[in-house]
């Protein structure tokens, strides 16, 4: 699992107006394809470790009072 900028500086300023963070998660066909089987508990743990960076990200953003510019639009004219 891996927390990296995205796609560079144009990629999401113009919805977001922050950086994305990119959380990835390996072993994600574990339970599809039966040669990754033994693999099981070790995807649960990557699963779960992703969940919280996501979270967490999240956390990060709605703490810095940042939403995407459409959310502000429609607040605005209501």
């Amino acid at each position: 699992m891996g927390r990296r900028p995205f796609g560079g500086p144009s990629a999401c300023p113009a919805v977001w107006d922050a950086d994305l963070t990119l959380v990835e998660r390996e072993f994600t066909l574990v339970g599809v394809l039966p040669a990754l089987d033994e693999f099981t508990e070790l995807a649960a743990s990557m699963h779960a470790g992703a969940v919280a960076a996501a979270h967490q990200a999240g956390q990060i953003l709605a703490a810095a009072g940042i939403r995407p510019r459409e959310t502000e639009a429609a607040a605005a004219s209501a």
